[in-house]
């Protein structure tokens, strides 16, 4: 996660109303969360945020006590591929050989791995060290830079920027965005991918932990403020992990907010890939080891019918586009220097 970000509080914590960052427009207050937050969500926009934002020392405590997930070997090459077929969805023809690729915040560097064997000159900017050091062991520092000094990179310039799941973490989006922007070459083009606020298709992806955050819904709240927040699908908004949930429609705006007039700004939407949290795929997985590992694979064995029928209903109300994409884009096109 990025670590230039200051901003004071957006209020004092308290749950009054409050003006929406984006629109400026009334936000109202959802409910309580982990102390000292509560969330907030703007109708206006769609905008979910955290009140108060937390402070810098805050988030970097909590970061610390993440642990960074090395993709496994054994899967790495076919997450290579799968992700240069995303690049080249969200790029398009922008994706030549030998053009500049900023990967902001990368994580495990997949994209960047993936943007280097499709030939381009590759940046990951990136503070988690283990992450970086994954990196380089697959690729030397021939094919592929990296970066955890964003005071290195105030001299460059790039063709390709891709900011993949960052901006909702950080405590001024608006700097983030308009950070970037500036890294851009003219006519370089900028992705900006992030959770799509209050989407429903992770209803149909039991496996990630929905039923967690309506544990922590209850636990601070109430039962009715649960069932509230089950149908009103705020998942991604969990500070102090997610700060900040956007549309379609307030991404655009953000950018708009940010001064990003001079350039073409394009929102768009991704799905989570049909299997990609399902029961089946953990049966793929399985390691039967010990007795609790079986009983648990008996479990999902039972489970798996049930799934099959729910894929299928995903299925029907996607080609109907009935149910919200879980991820949101913007694609900005620099057209001009400023």
């Amino acid at each position: 996660m990025p670590n230039y970000c200051f901003v004071e509080s957006l209020t004092s914590g308290n749950i009054d109303d409050m003006k929406c960052p984006v629109c400026g427009e009334e936000a109202r207050f959802l409910y309580k969360w982990i102390s000292p937050y509560s969330l907030q969500h703007c109708s206006g926009c769609e905008t979910l945020f955290s009140d108060p934002v937390p402070g810098e020392d805050e988030l970097n405590e909590y970061y610390q006590g993440f642990v960074y997930r090395k993709p496994d070997t054994e899967k790495l090459q076919g997450l290579i591929e799968e992700k240069k077929r995303e690049l080249s969805r969200l790029f398009g023809d922008s994706l030549h050989e030998g053009r500049s690729f900023l990967d902001f915040g990368g994580g495990s560097g997949i994209a960047s791995l993936a943007a280097a064997e499709l030939g381009l000159k590759v940046v990951l900017y990136e503070i988690d060290q283990d992450a970086i050091a994954f990196v380089t062991s697959v690729k030397g520092e021939n094919d592929l830079r990296t970066c955890s000094d964003i005071l290195l990179l105030d001299a460059e310039a790039f063709d390709l920027i891709l900011s993949d799941n960052v901006i909702e973490h950080v405590r001024e989006p608006d700097r983030h965005m308009d950070l970037l922007f500036n890294f851009l070459k003219p006519s370089g083009k900028l992705i900006i991918k992030t959770p799509n606020a209050r989407n429903a298709e992770l209803l149909f992806h039991p496996l990630i932990s929905i039923g967690g955050y309506l544990w922590r819904v209850y636990r601070y709240n109430n039962i009715k403020t649960a069932a509230f927040a089950l149908g009103f699908r705020p998942w991604a908004l969990d500070p102090p992990r997610h700060l900040f949930s956007f549309s379609a429609r307030s991404l655009v705006l953000l950018a708009n907010g940010a001064g990003i007039d001079d350039g073409s700004v394009e929102a768009g939407f991704y799905r989570t890939p049909l299997w990609e949290y399902s029961f089946l795929k953990l049966l793929a997985g399985a390691k039967l080891t010990d007795v609790k590992s079986i009983f648990k694979m008996m479990i999902v064995l039972f489970l798996i019918p049930f799934e099959v029928v729910l894929k299928l209903l995903e299925c029907v109300l996607q080609r109907l586009n009935l149910i919200s994409a879980a991820g949101v884009f913007l694609r900005i096109t620099r057209t001009s220097s400023r």
